[in-house]
């Protein structure tokens, strides 16, 4: 009887440790704050890139995402179906300069940091998730 009541104890833990797990991404590193949605965007031939940034970094970054698989068009007023990359004074909840910020909707991606490192390492985030 202990025995059986141990098993539909252990059973039920079990069952409550799933269903309060939140859904994984597969990207390294793992961020520390997510929220997945079902607001997606796909890159595609049209895509455009706009750096909102110091032009010695505007250049730097564009320099290195045309090393990248993302084949985007700079255009810095485009508002849909864009790659926005913004350095910023500070990123609510981001502490680190090598931290960022990564909002994704229909219309695009956007990446905010306060630094080039933040958004390099918002940028690989994006190269793990691109088929």
């Amino acid at each position: 009887m202990k025995k059986s009541l141990l098993f539909v104890f252990m059973a039920l833990l079990l069952v409550a440790c799933t269903q309060t797990r939140k859904a994984e991404i597969n990207v390294i590193p793992m961020p520390l704050e997510y929220t997945l949605s079902d607001k997606t965007f796909k890159f595609d031939n049209n895509s455009k890139l706009a750096i909102i940034a110091p032009e010695e970094s505007k250049k730097a970054l564009s320099e290195y995402i045309a090393t990248t698989a993302l084949s985007l068009t700079g255009c810095d007023d485009a508002k849909e179906n864009i790659l926005l990359l913004q350095i910023v004074d500070t990123v609510p909840g981001v502490t680190s300069p090598e931290g960022y910020s990564m909002t994704t909707d229909r219309k695009g991606v956007s990446i905010v940091a306060t630094s080039n490192a933040g958004l390099f390492y918002g940028i690989q985030t994006i190269l793990q998730c691109i088929e």
